[in-house]
């Protein structure tokens, strides 16, 4: 597909395993998941998403208006999937997350974020549903999440161009599957 996109895929081959091999991430793709540990899952997403989302309207614009405001509307969606839950999404607690000033940085951040969008559409298809029938977030963008897949490689593809940018995506992607990875993995299940 692209030289950057092939390299992000092969640089994060290994973390992003780690991360599918999490007990919250085998048990929603295995339809085991309890609906407890799934409000635990999401609310933990909305940790990430509500401070990702808003550092970058505040210190990235310019990427939020090349890639598209609707690609920033993550948060919205896992509100909605917790209030079907019964749950309140409560005060945002302000993710640790660091993101990367440099735009190849950030690129790599993105990359996992999109990325997982594939994931998700893979899992709201597989029939086996979601806890609660709480799944807005994992429906990503519809019909459209192949389309904007596309579309945010051909960005990539086009503004991380140079090797020791692509060095700084895949340590920036690295950085993020490992921030989930380390969430998932102290995720306690009930």
């Amino acid at each position: 597909m692209g030289l950057t996109r092939d390299t992000l895929k092969d640089h994060t081959s290994e973390a992003h395993r780690r991360l599918d091999e999490t007990e919250p991430v085998k048990g929603l793709a295995g339809g085991t998941l309890s609906e407890t540990s799934y409000a635990k899952l999401l609310g933990i997403y909305h940790d990430f998403f509500s401070h990702f989302e808003n550092k970058m309207r505040e210190d990235h614009r310019d990427i939020v208006d090349e890639l598209g405001d609707f690609r920033f509307s993550k948060t919205g969606w896992l509100r909605e999937d917790l209030s079907t839950l019964g749950r309140d999404a409560g005060v945002d607690a302000g993710s640790t997350f660091q993101i990367p000033d440099s735009l190849a940085g950030v690129a790599g951040c993105l990359y996992v974020v999109e990325g997982s969008t594939l994931g998700g559409l893979h899992l709201s298809k597989s029939g086996k549903g979601f806890p609660g029938g709480a799944g807005r977030f994992y429906e990503a963008y519809g019909d459209d999440t192949i389309t904007a897949w596309k579309s945010f490689i051909e960005w990539l593809e086009t503004r991380v161009t140079q090797p020791e940018e692509r060095i700084s995506a895949c340590e920036a992607a690295v950085r993020t599957f490992d921030w989930f990875e380390e969430r998932f993995r102290h995720h306690p299940q009930g």
